[in-house]
């Protein structure tokens, strides 16, 4: 077996030192490792012969020799290949650009198989040729980018340490006059000399030796005299009109004079005119209204067909009783929940509310209650007309013939006085209280709107006879155009009821605010 020999070895002109010898044809320049001087590699002659080691010179470095000197071998040449430089005078070398992808790697979701399809394929499909898992050649993932500078992300948190005791603050300027009194606000920070000031002694000496000429001492003190200073106040704004709900600054005589109707309260500066009809369409308001419209009309309905079987002749005169029994029974269902919602209209709106929440339920006992104000209410108010119907009937008034002039007593009855009686019930919260003292304080507080309320009342009723004459017809069409206006114009009505109390309530708060004394003179 050959042992391979040694690589060949060439002496530096330099500085005679000993290198390996690179692959290189002759003539190719190259740069000494120990001296770092540049030469040129020449013939044979260039290649270093064995030589006993000897003792270097004091300035030069140790010199290698080769061991294999008897036999010296020659540098190989290859005349064919280019001259190569030493990559140490190039300096650092560029990395080659990565080439361009060009496939991209498909992993089966089943078996695992690693698969390889083209960058054109994205977005198909490939079946694995193991388990034949057909899996989606997906785009190959973008590498996050780089920030543009040092971030807190995937950090322990830290605290920043204790600050410790730092040196306090000195002025290099010793304080004077009131800055020097001042200093006492600072302790341990007094400059030198500073003293405190002592009640009925002089002023202490001045700080570092200076004198400012404030000499002065304190005075006793003495005994001070209170004395107590009275306000008075300013008159109130005079009022440009008596009963005024804005203080006489802004009167919108109740039609709302330049208010914008959008706007979420301006019902309030026109409480006669905004919002009157269009809360009949609210959610909460049409379909207690069509219900009880219908119901109104099934029981005038009832009412017509029972009365016609009751004045059939013969024996089936008998079928009027149950009739008139289911009638009565009807009336009980629909009539108290009427009455409880016409009610609920006016205390809503009486309590400053635009839309009405507080129906009544489907409790009887409670429904019974609240319609028991309407009831009383309207038998009170009509009984002075009843009174004079009976008395011009008993004159001998044909109850046919005169049946409308018997009817206007009553009509004008309820007009005048309903509105009263039920006003003063609701502010007394009471059935029995007919009169109420608000009621009547408001006939002068705000006259002007129950002046507006009664010409609103007439045009009410005259839509209301309407109503009960097409209920008087026998027709199915009448009836319900007759229930409906009929049912229509008694909510119009408790809803003007609503506003009047509302108003009358923010006038009298209003003039009690304005007549309140003023609060007690402060004593100083």
């Amino acid at each position: 077996m050959s042992i391979p020999s040694p690589p060949p070895r060439i002496n530096c002109p330099h500085c005679q030192g000993a290198i390996k010898a690179p692959a290189l044809p002759p003539g190719s320049r190259v740069t000494c490792p120990k001296c770092g001087q540049t030469f040129a590699i020449g013939g044979p002659t260039a290649v270093a012969k064995p030589a006993t080691p000897t003792k270097p010179a004091l300035a030069s470095p140790p010199i290698a020799k080769p061991a294999a000197a008897a036999n010296p071998q020659p540098a190989i040449r290859h005349p064919q290949s280019p001259p190569t430089v030493d990559p140490l005078q190039l300096g650092p070398v560029a990395r080659p650009a990565a080439a361009k992808q060009t496939e991209l790697a498909v992993v089966c979701k089943l078996c695992g198989t690693r698969m390889y399809a083209p960058l054109t394929q994205v977005g198909k499909t490939m079946p694995c040729p193991d388990c034949h898992t057909v899996n989606e050649i997906l785009p190959p993932k973008l590498a996050p980018p780089k920030p543009a500078g040092p971030t807190l992300d995937n950090v322990e948190e830290y605290q920043l340490s204790d600050p410790g005791d730092r040196p306090k603050y000195r002025p290099t300027v010793a304080p004077r006059g009131d800055y020097a009194e001042l200093a006492e606000f600072e302790p341990g920070a007094h400059p030198p000399g500073f003293s405190r000031p002592v009640a009925g002694q002089g002023a202490s000496a001045p700080v570092g030796g200076e004198d400012d000429g404030d000499d002065f001492k304190l005075a006793a003190p003495e005994e001070r005299i209170e004395t107590k200073t009275t306000y008075v106040l300013p008159p109130p704004d005079p009022v440009e009109r008596e009963g005024s709900l804005y203080d006489g600054k802004y009167d919108d005589d109740l039609i709302g004079e330049n208010v914008d109707p959008r706007a979420p309260d301006a019902w309030k500066k026109s409480p006669f005119v905004l919002r009157i009809v269009e809360f009949l369409f609210y959610t909460s308001t049409l379909p207690r209204w069509i219900a009880y419209s219908v119901g109104l009309a099934g029981l005038v309905l009832l009412g017509h067909r029972a009365y016609e079987q009751a004045m059939v002749e013969g024996m089936t005169q008998v079928f009027a009783i149950p009739m008139f029994m289911a009638l009565v029974l009807g009336g009980g269902i629909v009539l108290p929940p009427l009455a409880a919602s016409l009610l609920a209209v006016i205390n809503d709106t009486a309590n400053g509310t635009d839309e009405v929440t507080s129906w009544p339920n489907w409790s009887p006992l409670e429904c019974l209650v609240q319609a028991a104000y309407v009831f009383a209410a309207g038998l009170v108010a009509g009984l002075p007309g009843i009174v004079v119907s009976m008395l011009l009937l008993g004159l001998g008034l044909d109850p046919i013939v005169g049946a409308f002039a018997a009817g206007v007593p009553i009509i004008v009855s309820w007009t005048a006085l309903l509105p009263i009686v039920l006003y003063s019930m609701l502010a007394e919260n009471s059935v029995a209280a007919v009169v109420s003292p608000h009621t009547l304080r408001s006939f002068r507080l705000v006259g002007e709107a129950w002046m507006l309320f009664y010409l609103y009342s007439l045009v009410i009723g005259l839509f209301a006879a309407v109503g009960a004459s097409l209920l008087a017809l026998s027709g199915l069409l009448p009836i319900v155009i007759g229930a409906i206006l009929l049912l229509t114009m008694a909510m119009l009505y408790c809803r003007l009821l609503g506003r009047l109390m509302w108003y009358a309530s923010e006038k009298e708060a209003k003039l009690a605010e304005r007549q309140t004394p003023p609060t007690p003179a402060a004593s100083v």
